[in-house]
């Protein structure tokens, strides 16, 4: 409540150019101070505040970050419960003018600290360097998806008329992102410097919640914290907050562990009931200050992140660099060096939670140090929070899109990748077989039987049992139509399936009767095949009812492998159809053209080495040259 001067009436000839200033609002650690200006400010001048504890000390100049222009001003990093007085006047900027005091405001005292309130439902779990004391969350049990290790935690005293605003935090392992967790979480409730507590949501060394003993399998959920505003909370956050904490990437588990992060994240996004989140307010990747070079798994990271959302969400992207020192961080031109600048890098966060936990009651040194990183992380805390109330809301139903259609085209680009892998093969084998019917033509015209070999593709079956992986598999193509499939309902429901009931992936667009759900997926093996030339001339002969000679058999041949080329042509068109349209919605553009894919292919060949390869990288240039 403000609290107005209590003398009203004439100003004495101190105070005849501002009024004495009064208390409009009143937190734990801040004063919202308000006077009056009998004339407007002159050009070039501004009003200075002073201030000081009631009954000691001497005045002090209150600075902020700009001159004060308006007859108001939040007062900051105040001590909670104690008195102050102020006093305002008018200063010249560029001169030394200045104009009389104020008379002296009447006592303001500061609340009580926010963290008070809050400690009577905590519990201590440690107490150095300083009382540490875990907050107490409420599980919302609807939201629990134990499938996909998902669950939602509440914070705080829910309110109707609170705006939600959701955060996702992503960061590699060793980050710093628990502690930065922790340190919003302190900076939300309110916690000062000096206060003799700090508040912990996730105790140290556990990406989840519940017993140390339990860290292990904590560490793979994602864990969505709710935090609703209380007492101690700042003017600027007006609204809950929605921590979405990721598990880390780059962990031993490698990228196989790093694909089941997205695969949470995808269903989280994806999920349409309480499970699920449907709106962002900002995707803020979490990266370390030191780092000069960013590793592969943190390029990886930001490459499969980035590549789930639509192009809508790229002002809602944030950067938070931990383990800041003040200096411009390293990791910044890290950031600005990666392919398409996705990262925004001129506008970033840095804090050093270093002094998040540190004691606070010594005078020694270090002690000093840990203030100052305190009241920077704290500014920094400011700035996000500012920018994030300055973000508009995005629903992420463009990104749900994105995530279905770069589903589907990475099981096409895998399907396709399949079916030209048997069209090298058979189109290498049929050049393989022309020209042995080329060199043994005199045998040929005098009918006389020969053996040769040939090198040709054999379909296998690759048990995933163990694993614990199911594949969609077609078993009249013998294609695995989409491996690691994660539906786990129907087969209806998996991304291969079109509305009609055919497979989108199947070289012939089989039908879902075809189709079973199966603990094995198909690979292709190269192996060393023996036939005989009246095998290969009696099948020819079954097959068009009539004795085939040298040039009929040949010209068989050449229009097999014609219609092949053909078909690896065709596939590469779908694919390109489909890297076209995703450039159209996702906000990280796909790079790869069709020669990229081309020569992706033929790289992985060179690489591979398997049998008969370099015969299908002359095939593949041959592809090169026939798209351009």
């Amino acid at each position: 409540m403000a609290q107005r001067p209590s003398s009203t009436g004439p100003y004495n000839s101190r105070g005849k150019n501002v009024t004495k200033p009064y208390a409009i609002d009143i937190g734990s650690d801040n004063i919202q101070l308000e006077w009056e200006s009998e004339n407007e400010l002159e050009q070039g001048h501004c009003f200075e505040i002073y201030y000081k504890i009631h009954n000691e000390g001497r005045w002090v100049q209150y600075l902020s970050e700009t001159p004060c222009k308006l007859t108001r001003i939040l007062i900051e990093n105040l001590q909670s419960e104690t008195s102050y007085i102020f006093k305002i006047k008018i200063v010249s900027e560029k001169t030394e003018f200045e104009g009389p005091s104020s008379l002296m405001s009447d006592k303001i005292t500061t609340k009580e600290s926010a963290i008070n309130n809050l400690l009577r439902t905590t519990k201590l779990i440690c107490d150095t360097p300083i009382n540490q004391y875990q907050l107490p969350l409420t599980e919302n049990r609807e939201a629990r998806n134990e499938l996909f290790k998902i669950r939602k935690y509440c914070i705080g005293d829910y309110a109707d008329s609170i705006i939600d605003k959701t955060v996702l935090l992503v960061g590699a392992t060793g980050s710093g992102k628990t502690t930065l967790v922790n340190a919003m979480v302190n900076h939300i409730a309110g916690v000062k410097w000096e206060d003799k507590a700090r508040l912990v949501l996730i105790p140290s060394g556990d990406d989840g919640v519940g017993d140390q003993s339990q860290s292990v399998s904590q560490t793979r959920w994602i864990t969505c914290y709710k935090i609703h505003p209380s007492q101690g909370t700042p003017c600027y956050i007006k609204h809950a907050i929605t921590l979405v904490d990721t598990p880390g990437f780059g962990q031993t588990g490698g990228i196989k562990y790093d694909k089941e992060i997205v695969n949470q994240i995808e269903c989280l996004f994806k999920d349409r009931n309480e499970r699920g989140v449907r709106f962002i307010d900002a995707i803020c990747f979490v990266v370390k200050a030191p780092d000069a070079r960013l590793t592969s798994s943190q390029k990886n990271m930001f490459t499969t992140i980035l590549s789930m959302f639509g192009n809508d969400i790229k002002e809602n992207i944030c950067t938070v660099i931990t383990f800041a020192d003040g200096q411009t961080p390293p990791v910044v031109q890290a950031l600005k060096d990666l392919e398409e600048n996705a990262i925004p890098y001129e506008s970033y966060f840095t804090v050093n939670n270093s002094a998040l936990y540190a004691e606070n009651t010594s005078d020694h040194f270090h002690c000093q140090t840990s203030k100052i990183f305190w009241f920077l992380g704290q500014k920094s805390m400011q700035r996000f929070f500012e920018h994030m109330q300055n973000l508009t809301t995005k629903s992420l139903s463009l990104t749900t899109e994105v995530l279905i259609l770069r589903r589907s085209t990475d099981a096409l680009i895998k399907q396709m990748q399949d079916i030209m892998e048997r069209g090298l093969a058979k189109m290498d084998s049929l050049q393989q077989e022309i020209d042995i019917y080329e060199i043994q033509k005199k045998k040929f015209r005098n009918n006389v039987d020969f053996t040769y070999e040939i090198e040709e593709i054999e379909v296998q079956k690759i048990d995933t049992t163990e694993k614990g992986e199911y594949s969609l598999n077609c078993t009249r193509c013998k294609y695995s139509c989409h491996e690691n499939c994660t539906c786990n309902t129907s087969k209806e429901q998996c991304i291969s399936m079109e509305a009609d009931g055919t497979c989108r992936n199947c070289p012939l667009e089989c039908d879902m009767m075809y189709h079973e759900k199966e603990t094995y997926h198909f690979r292709n093996n190269y192996i060393k095949s023996t036939k005989t030339f009246n095998d290969e001339k009696r099948s020819y002969k079954e097959a068009t009812q009539c004795i085939q000679t040298q040039i009929e058999v040949i010209s068989k041949l050449h229009s097999e492998m014609s219609e092949a080329e053909n078909t690896l042509s065709m596939c590469l068109s779908v694919v390109t159809h489909k890297i076209n349209k995703l450039k159209l919605m996702a906000l990280l553009k796909n790079p790869m053209s069709v020669e990229d894919y081309l020569e992706m292919l033929i790289q992985r060949e060179r690489l591979g080495k398997k049998i008969g390869f370099d015969r299908r990288i002359a095939i593949l240039k041959r592809q090169t040259i026939r798209h351009n």
